[in-house]
């Protein structure tokens, strides 16, 4: 439930303060003037502007100003398209959420919430008693009858990264909860974020444009003078080239500064050939030093067509088995050491969650946009529709490398978080790869005879454990 919100990268020292000082924001969260804005706050921004940033520094700060005694309640949700699981992306998920954490802040109202789900029980004709959509607006309407002399504020980021057609419905649900709230004389406070597609119209709210505040263009310039190690004359170009784009601002200071490091001189001149979007500006970090960009398009295709997200050590040894030549004397020294392999692998594009286990993600959702929309195909120059198809043929062998370089017995399975960690993963998904790619028209019958008599030229027979025991325990 927030795991998003723990990945959103804490606010740089000194920025998004000035937020808290701009009027709409001061009138939205002292409920002045609350008949025109009927406790709505909508702030909306440009892909990578920091919206997330700063939505996050708001929850902390509402958090921070609440005190013991009070009985104002916060709650939260933030969205996550790169999630794995529906609910962290759908807005079940969010209903979910709000209701649980209203229900853990307010106990009084456990006893209607446990009565509805006793009805519901007792007239399901089934074993399925999830909660569904309406069923949990429902009980959120209630709730505001029962607020008595409670304030809730509600944050919600990245309404646009909900999956499927449910944004529409999601806002307007929130608006006739405002606005019920209203006409009954309670308090609740509702604040989104989101990208400015979807545009979606509604009654009365105040709007606020990240690109439009001075603040937010301070914050840049902030971070620029303390990050950039070189060439201080840049700082302004850099800031009025940026947009009000916060994630075009950071991959730009660690390539200027990466460039000093390197020796190179022409730092105004590498500025100048640097592209103002992001797509241009992720092509360009991949394919600078072409010679190193092999792994790195293996990482990226793992990280798109993996059946599920990868632990740190999973995913260097999945693009380390794409290179069996260099796979035997590839044991990784420490835990950084394979943090330095991703990020070196993946130019800075991706990062490590904080969550239980840690998983690889992307640093921000415009990057797997960015691939999905032809730039993985830009890269390896090859047709988009090309992609999937060898994508999962490439992670299917390298799956069975993976799986046949020391002729894993079935044994070795109860090791697979200690000696073979990426072994759990390639015996479960070697075939379902295959079976991927013959979908996407790759034919795989003579790829694994192929590997069949590559596997019987290494080992000098077809001894040990088969390909057929491997697609068993995968079924199983």
């Amino acid at each position: 439930m927030d795991t998003r919100h723990l990945n959103v990268r804490k606010a740089h020292a000194r920025t998004c303060k000035w937020l808290f000082q701009t009027q709409k924001y001061r009138t939205w969260y002292n409920r002045e003037n609350v008949e025109q804005h009927h406790g709505f706050l909508w702030i909306k921004g440009k892909p990578g502007s920091g919206k997330s940033t700063i939505m996050k520094e708001a929850v902390t700060q509402a958090f921070r100003k609440l005190p013991k005694w009070t009985n104002r309640v916060i709650i939260k949700f933030f969205f996550n398209a790169r999630a794995v699981d529906s609910l962290e992306k759908s807005s079940l998920g969010m209903y979910r959420a709000l209701t649980y954490q209203l229900l853990t802040a307010l106990p009084h109202l456990q006893d209607c919430f446990v009565e509805q789900f006793r009805s519901k029980r007792k007239s399901s004709d089934d074993d399925d008693v999830r909660w569904r959509i309406t069923e949990l607006q429902n009980f959120l309407l209630e709730i505001v009858e029962r607020l008595g002399d409670h304030s809730i504020f509600i944050f919600i980021d990245a309404l646009d990264e909900c999956a499927g057609e449910d944004v529409r419905a999601l806002v307007h649900f929130l608006q006739d909860l405002s606005q019920e709230a209203v006409d009954w004389g309670k308090n609740i406070s509702i604040c989104l974020s989101s990208r400015h597609y979807p545009y979606i119209s509604i009654r009365s709210a105040y709007s606020l444009t990240l690109e439009e505040q001075v603040g937010h263009e301070q914050d840049i310039s902030h971070y620029i003078a303390n990050k950039l190690v070189v060439g201080s004359d840049l700082q302004e170009e850099i800031r009025r080239k940026a947009s009000g784009v916060f994630l075009w601002v950071a991959l730009v200071v660690d390539i200027l500064n990466d460039s000093d490091n390197r020796g190179e001189t022409a730092i105004k001149k590498r500025l100048d050939e640097i592209p103002e979007d992001l797509d241009t500006l992720f092509h360009g970090i991949l394919t600078r030093h072409p010679e190193q960009k092999e792994k790195a398009i293996l990482l990226f295709q793992w990280m798109l067509f993996a059946t599920r997200q990868l632990r740190p050590l999973e995913l260097y040894w999945a693009v380390q088995s794409g290179f069996p030549a260099e796979c035997e004397d590839s044991e990784p020294k420490s835990e950084e050491s394979v943090q330095r392999f991703i990020l070196h692998n993946s130019k800075g594009l991706t990062e490590i969650s904080k969550s239980k286990p840690p998983t690889v993600q992307f640093i921000h959702e415009t990057v797997r946009t960015f691939f999905q929309n032809g730039g993985l195909s830009s890269i390896q120059q090859m047709p988009q529709i090309d992609v999937p198809g060898l994508s999962h043929d490439r992670l299917k062998s390298c799956c069975f490398e993976y799986w046949r370089s020391d002729q894993v017995q079935e044994k070795e399975l109860q090791k697979v978080d200690t000696e073979r960690p990426f072994l759990e993963y390639a015996v479960a998904n070697i075939f379902r790869h295959s079976d991927f790619a013959e979908q996407e028209g790759v034919a795989q019958k003579n790829s694994w005879r192929l590997h069949y008599m590559n596997q019987c030229g290494r080992s000098g027979s077809s001894s040990g454990t088969t390909l057929k025991d491997s697609r068993s325990a995968s079924t199983r």
